[in-house]
């Protein structure tokens, strides 16, 4: 992979990086991807999973 010699200090945002260290804090289950262009975040997409608490009742036939 080609590394460029730009500083890449220079296109930290800090609000973006706020909004990303508040959704690590957030979720609770599942992936965050972020996506870069020109070595600064220009997306974030954000998939949370919800996971059922009571595992016999959903294997005996109960939930959905």
């Amino acid at each position: 992979m080609k590394r460029n010699s730009i500083n890449k200090q220079q296109f930290i945002n800090e609000a973006i990086l706020q909004d990303v260290l508040e959704t690590v804090g957030n979720i609770g289950f599942g992936s965050i991807v972020l996506n870069v262009h020109n070595c600064a975040i220009v997306a974030m997409e954000i998939t949370e999973k919800y996971r059922f608490q009571n595992i016999d009742f959903v294997e005996k036939g109960g939930g959905i």
